[in-house]
């Protein structure tokens, strides 16, 4: 399979929003809390899973 032929069909299968991007939108859930206590890469793990959380809302998505 080429490449255009694979990215054709990742793009027919891929998620697609359920609004229009929007840069005040947030996630309609709680965001992950991180504990001080917590090491370096739990820390980080947890904030980059916040920080995708925002990206995604403000990008049209429903984000729990």
């Amino acid at each position: 399979m080429t490449l255009e032929k694979y990215l054709a069909e990742l793009t027919k299968t891929r998620t697609k929003p359920s609004k229009r991007p929007n840069l005040n939108a947030k996630p309609i859930g709680s965001r992950t809390k991180i504990s001080k206590k917590a090491d370096i890469q739990t820390k980080t793990s947890l904030e980059i899973e916040n920080e995708t959380a925002d990206i995604l809302a403000k990008n049209g998505f429903i984000v729990e």
